[in-house]
């Protein structure tokens, strides 16, 4: 099961450290009950950067804030998966979306990192 969540919530600034730290570990704790032995990848996508919103750090912020959600769940099957951010104008799609291209990276990548997991 993958969870990729939250990057709407840094694009207009930081959404609270708290707030949001508290809401992702009660969203985790409530996958975990319904999918007791799943693999959980919690990721965080290539739309978030530090040069916008301009002075918000919303890449290294989000990083941090779902860092430590996933460290509180203290799950050995719970993993953290960092997308890397859209990096020229060839990878966005509309309206700033991943492109074909950067899903295509994606799915590389995660597939590659699924593999080591789970030992394919």
């Amino acid at each position: 099961m993958v969870i990729n969540v939250g990057t709407e919530d840094f694009t207009s600034g930081d959404p609270g450290h708290d707030a949001f730290v508290a809401g992702y570990v009660k969203l985790l704790a409530r996958v975990r009950q319904n999918y007791p032995s799943a693999l959980i990848v919690v990721a965080i996508g290539p739309m978030l950067s530090d040069l916008w919103p301009p002075g918000a750090q919303a890449l290294t912020r989000a990083r941090s804030y779902v860092s430590e959600a996933v460290g509180a769940a203290s799950d050995a099957r719970m993993k953290l998966i960092e997308f890397p951010d859209q990096d020229d104008a060839g990878t966005y799609g509309c309206k700033s979306h991943p492109s074909p291209a950067t899903h295509r990276r994606m799915a590389d990548q995660l597939t590659a990192f699924l593999r080591q997991q789970l030992g394919w």
